[in-house]
């Protein structure tokens, strides 16, 4: 258990920022984008500071860094994706009822062109 604490305070500020949202500590219109705009500062930051203990030097420290916040920012937007693309598929299920041919389709036509 010890060693998964890492985990669980990584989420610690997104957790407290959308529950603090939620208990009306704040705005809680909006907040998503400031958890996801956190989420990324706090990567950046998080490689930064793994690069400058292991022994890098800043401008790598920092090239490290940006890197991992942009694959946060990847992975965020291939689930985005993936979600819409999912939510597509149940509209048209719902649509064309669950026997129809056009409910066994992967794509819609205007993808699969």
């Amino acid at each position: 258990m010890l060693a998964e604490w890492p985990l669980v305070l990584a989420a610690l500020p997104t957790t407290l920022l959308l529950c603090g949202a939620g208990l009306g500590w704040g705005r809680s219109q909006g907040i998503e984008y400031v958890a996801f705009g956190t989420n990324t500062v706090l990567l950046l930051c998080w490689g930064l500071l793994a690069c400058r203990a292991a022994g890098r030097t800043w401008g790598r420290a920092f090239g490290i860094g940006c890197t991992d916040a942009l694959l946060g920012v990847a992975v965020a937007l291939a689930s985005t994706l993936l979600k819409e693309r999912g939510d597509g598929h149940r509209r048209r299920l719902r649509r064309a009822g669950p026997t129809s041919p056009a409910a066994y389709r992967p794509w819609p036509a205007s993808v699969r062109r």
